[in-house]
């Protein structure tokens, strides 16, 4: 009795195998509608997340006390020198 009925699941498998390959399986699919709702509401969650603020990070930074220095005329062969101030008002240290 026993080899009977390992006989008949495997006939059941083999027929749920074929099943499957031809597209009949028994399992309902869902409607495409559902598929698509589901594709949207996956990316919108995606798009917000994406679109969340950022962490904020307290990174080195350099400011300059002055964008730009006007050195006017200068004549040939003369040594002009200007030393630009900055500050770094970030956390971490400055490496340059």
């Amino acid at each position: 009795m026993a080899e009977d009925i390992k006989i008949l699941w495997e006939k059941k498998k083999d027929f749920c195998k074929q099943e499957k390959l031809r597209g009949n399986s028994n399992q309902p699919k869902a409607p495409k509608i559902f598929r698509y709702m589901k594709q949207l509401v996956l990316n919108f969650l995606l798009f917000l997340f994406s679109c969340s603020s950022p962490v904020t990070r307290n990174d080195a930074v350099i400011r300059f006390k002055g964008q730009e220095y006007d050195f006017g005329t200068i004549s040939l062969k003369e040594e002009v020198y200007y030393g630009f101030e900055f500050s770094n008002p970030g956390k971490m240290p400055l490496v340059m």
